[in-house]
């Protein structure tokens, strides 16, 4: 038998020959790739797991919404407010609502 398939031989039958001769002919990094993958399969189901509660979030926050505007939408609005109730200050600026810092020259352009 040739050499060569002695090799192919003993690396199919004994376990130690085959580890022995990988650490020999593989780098250090193509070594710890398989602890590496799993490393990397745990992070990723950690942000599965997180991106589905995201979603669970989302649909949570959009159902509020949409009763939300459902409500808005079947009651009136209240009159005995004025609509814009800061435009009846007489020391409000017309152009800007009070709660802006911006001074009245920025708003026009």
């Amino acid at each position: 038998m040739p050499l060569l398939e002695e090799v192919i031989d003993l690396l199919r039958t004994d376990r130690a020959a085959r580890e022995a001769i990988r650490r020999e002919i593989l780098t250090e990094d193509l070594l710890s790739l398989p602890s590496r993958q799993d490393s990397l399969a745990a992070s990723v189901d950690r942000l599965v797991a997180s991106q589905e509660r995201t979603d669970a979030q989302v649909r949570e926050l959009a159902a509020a919404q949409e009763r939300t505007e459902a409500r808005l939408k079947s009651s009136p609005p209240p009159s005995s407010a004025p609509k814009h109730a800061w435009k009846s200050s007489p020391h409000a600026w017309k152009s800007s609502p009070p709660h802006s810092s911006a001074p009245r020259h920025a708003w026009s352009y």
